[in-house]
């Protein structure tokens, strides 16, 4: 497989210019072992994505040579358009997702389109607006979009000090808040101010949460179905036993080392794999 461009909302900042043009490379045995490891080691999901990312976002915009750390600070919205576009490209066209109805209960098994499942057209912005009114008062607040590093941030604080996970959020990324035009400090938000401001928020970034609809085949109720593609890429890599059984097979046959073999990307070893079996029933 060869790299796949994809355009980035936000993308990264870097000396005054934006990079949003993000190829990626193919998945290789690497990146599926050294997932399985952090899964093992109970590494935090964000931290997780940004490793996964570093090792298959050959680059943005001129940008090459990307770690962890800058992956970090892409959007929510933007890392799940790459680790959307990293199942389509290395797993199929389609999505095996099981839902409950929240109606009548019934348990349904969906084959979604992974088109389905694409964000909307976005507009690049990077600080956003909204306006509402709490208390008598008017309050305008300006905020960024989170980041993978400020889900990392809030896994790590989990249990801490400090409020719930959503405030602690909306104090990360509120850059200014005025209140009947004079400048405030949101200490303690009102749920009215953190309501609009995560509705806000899911307007401005709508492929932070992909929700697929599809009628319930119990009860004909619509029913919407939230695609987590970092749940998704982490259940399919998981058994990292899978690759070693590949490495295991294929160095037994060509007396490959372990190294080569983890630099094959998934497509390469299956077709290996498949000209092994080709020559067992010759």
């Amino acid at each position: 497989m060869d790299t796949i461009a994809i355009e980035l909302a936000q993308g990264l900042f870097r000396d005054g210019v934006v990079h949003r043009s993000a190829t990626l490379a193919p998945l290789t045995g690497r990146v599926e072992v050294d997932l399985r490891e952090g899964v093992r080691l109970r590494s935090v999901n964000a931290d997780l994505v940004s490793r996964l990312l570093a090792s298959t976002v050959a680059s943005i915009g001129t940008l090459s040579g990307l770690g962890p750390a800058d992956l970090a600070e892409l959007t929510v919205g933007d890392r799940e358009r790459l680790l959307l576009a990293i199942y389509r490209s290395n797993f199929g066209a389609s999505i095996d997702v099981i839902a409950q109805c929240p109606d009548c209960e019934e348990i349904v098994e969906l084959d979604i389109p992974a088109g389905a499942a694409e964000p909307p057209p976005f507009r690049p912005s990077a600080v956003h607006h909204v306006e509402c009114e709490c208390d008598g008062a008017l309050w305008r607040i300006s905020f960024r979009l989170p980041t993978g590093g400020d889900q990392a941030r809030l896994a790590l604080s989990a249990g801490a000090p400090g409020g719930d996970a959503d405030v602690r959020l909306l104090r990360d990324c509120v850059v200014e808040a005025t209140r009947n035009g004079w400048p405030v400090s949101i200490v303690d938000p009102d749920g009215e101010i953190l309501a609009a401001v995560e509705d806000a928020m899911g307007r401005a970034d709508p492929a932070a949460e992909s929700e697929v609809e599809f009628i319930c085949p119990g009860c004909g109720k619509s029913v919407e179905v939230v695609i987590d593609a970092t749940t998704l890429l982490r259940g399919t890599l998981m058994d990292g036993r899978l690759v070693l059984r590949d490495v295991h097979r294929l160095a037994s046959v060509y007396h490959w080392t372990e190294p080569d073999i983890l630099a094959l990307s998934r497509e390469r070893r299956a077709d290996y794999l498949a000209m092994i079996e080709e020559g067992l029933e010759a």
